[in-house]
């Protein structure tokens, strides 16, 4: 029977400004199968604001791919909490937010857990 780890990925309540690729910093996940990922984010202030979040994993750190389970730039919907459920293949997991739009500031988290293998 698998055990879980709680994950942190960005804290309640995270604000990011300016049309960017944030990503967090990467989490060894060599001992778990998958990373259940709650993600939410208030409605972008600007023009055309958007966020988009993405679960990736690497092998060594360098180079990133979207982990399977999931789509890139999901988005769950202003003010509305979804879940990913990332299968973890590769030594390293990080979450990347994609904010867009001029002007643009919005305040999110992710939190969740990582299942055992």
């Amino acid at each position: 029977m698998p055990g879980y780890t709680p994950l942190v990925v960005l804290p309640r309540y995270t604000a990011l400004s300016g049309p960017s690729d944030f990503k967090t910093s990467a989490v060894r996940v060599s001992d778990y199968s998958n990373a259940i990922v709650n993600v939410w984010h208030s409605i972008p202030t600007g023009p055309a604001g958007m966020c988009r979040f993405t679960c990736q994993e690497s092998t060594d750190g360098e180079e990133w791919t979207t982990c399977a389970g999931t789509t890139e730039d999901y988005d769950p919907g202003d003010e509305t909490e979804g879940q990913m459920v990332a299968q973890l293949n590769k030594r390293w997991f990080r979450l990347q937010a994609k904010v867009q739009g001029t002007d643009v500031t919005v305040t999110c988290w992710a939190v969740g857990s990582l299942e055992s293998r």
